[in-house]
C-alpha cells in the first residue's frame, strides 16, 4: 500500500466514524465499496450497474457470512427489481 492510499483510508475512516447513526455493519459496507470503487475507478453513473456486480461478486462470501452485510446489500437490490428505484 502506498502513501497515497493510506491517506484515502485514513480519510475514509475518519469520515466514517463521523457518522453516529450508522451501525458497524454500514460502516463496514461503506468501506468496502469506498475500497473498491477507488480502486476500479468507479467514476460516472454509467459504470454503477457494472460496479454494482463487481463489488457483489467480489464479496460474495463475505455478504454470505454476515447476515448483516448480507441484508444491507440486499435490500437495493430488492428495490430495483420492484421498480421503487432505478
Amino acid at each position: 500500500m502506498n502513501n497515497k492510499q493510506r491517506h484515502f483510508l485514513a480519510l475514509d475512516s475518519e469520515a466514517l466514524n463521523r457518522f453516529v447513526d450508522a451501525t458497524q455493519h454500514e460502516k463496514l459496507l461503506m468501506h468496502l465499496w469506498n475500497s473498491f470503487k477507488r480502486k476500479q475507478r468507479v467514476v460516472a453513473d454509467g459504470h454503477i450497474p457494472w460496479a454494482c456486480e463487481a463489488f457483489s461478486t467480489q464479496h460474495r462470501q463475505d455478504f454470505l457470512q454476515s447476515p448483516e452485510l448480507f441484508m444491507y446489500v440486499s435490500k437495493p437490490f430488492y428495490y430495483h427489481a420492484n421498480s421503487l428505484i432505478n
